[in-house]
């Protein structure tokens, strides 16, 4: 009996072992990669994984951000990662949620933005290769600069099992931003996206998106850089008048702050009219920023509360808001060799009048 038993486990064990449980439906890499089809569902993609849910670089970025300048206030210190993040300090370990989704999640778009880029330059269609080469740039870059953002060090280039990632300071790291989105801008000049590519990519993505988002991520990323004549150059070519520079949301793929805090009430909220800003600093109470930003609970603590782009489940998120390009050249001004004080106010007044 004991050997009958020791037959049959043995044979189980081996079918075990042998099952394979695959998705039949999933798309190979390689069909991924390959085929035009593929490569823009990939880069669809990016933006998803960029901007849907708790895990994302938008959720995770201007939570991180928001807690570094004193902006918010935590509501439940139960959240363990948002609540040691606004500790700060040692509080902050290599467990920290928001930490790590911020390196791991950026990382990995920037990892298949590279393969879509890789994909894309090997296509014959050249006019749609160049819609791809700037929709993965852009998201390619915008990962980039959130990791030089907000650590000291960022991999050059990815790593693998053999060779491990080398790093680069988190100013070379915003170079390489602008180098990414240069080469974006180049193929976009060279071959006009076809409509087989935007037939394949959400309606809000048009030559009008790809070609202005480029020019304002050159332009925020020089002035991180401190090359502040590029900087310049690129906002001057960023209309004004032009808003659509933004990341759609659906009833399933939600705005991630609303979902995960305006809607509940239960992660943090604004800290209140200052915007996190000393005294000093503060807005005045008739800036219509403070209005914008938030909303006034006059029965339920807080009372101030989360608004501006994070007030409904759908409302879109802006990739960076026409003015930004009147800062960053009011800044510029200031900053490069010769300081230019009356271009930077110029800038500047324009803003206050609005």
């Amino acid at each position: 009996m004991k050997k009958i038993f020791l037959i049959l486990f043995t044979g189980v064990s081996l079918v075990a072992c042998k099952q394979e449980f695959t998705n039949p439906g999933a798309i190979t890499n390689t069909n991924a990669f390959s085929s035009a089809r593929g490569l823009a569902g990939v880069a669809v993609g990016l933006q998803n994984v960029y901007s849907n849910g708790r895990l994302s670089p938008v959720y995770n970025g201007i939570t991180a951000a928001g807690a570094l300048t004193n902006e918010f206030r935590l509501m439940n210190a139960g959240n363990t990662d948002e609540a040691n993040l606004f500790i700060g300090g040692a509080a902050v370990d290599n467990l920290n949620g928001i930490a790590g989704n911020m390196w791991t999640w950026n990382n990995k778009i920037i990892f298949d933005a590279d393969n879509v880029l890789a994909g894309a330059n090997g296509l014959g269609d050249k006019n749609y290769a160049a819609g791809l080469i700037a929709y993965a740039s852009i998201y390619k870059a915008l990962a980039i600069g959130n990791l030089a953002m907000f650590f000291e060090q960022i991999p050059a280039a990815p790593g693998t099992t053999s060779t491990p990632a080398t790093f680069q300071t988190r100013n070379d790291g915003f170079k390489r931003v602008v180098t990414v989105l240069n080469s974006a801008k180049t193929a976009l000049g060279a071959n006009a996206p076809n409509a087989a590519f935007f037939a394949n990519v959400p309606t809000s993505v048009d030559l009008a998106f790809l070609t202005n988002t480029i020019n304002a991520l050159i332009a925020r990323y020089s002035l991180f850089a401190g090359d502040y004549a590029s900087a310049i150059t690129a906002a001057n070519l960023v209309p004004l008048s032009y808003g659509g520079s933004v990341m759609a949301f659906d009833a399933v793929a939600t705005n991630p702050i609303f979902t995960t805090v305006t809607a509940t009430n239960n992660v943090y909220q604004i800290l209140d009219s200052t915007l996190g800003l000393p005294t000093a600093l503060a807005p005045d109470l008739a800036d219509q920023r403070i209005g914008f930003y938030t909303s006034i609970n006059a029965t339920v603590n807080p009372r101030f509360r989360i608004k501006g782009f994070f007030s409904t489940t759908t409302q879109s998120i802006p990739i960076y808001l026409p003015d930004e390009m009147r800062l960053i050249k009011a800044e510029c001004f200031v900053r490069q060799a010769t300081p230019n004080l009356t271009a930077s106010i110029g800038c500047r007044s324009w803003i206050n009048c609005l």
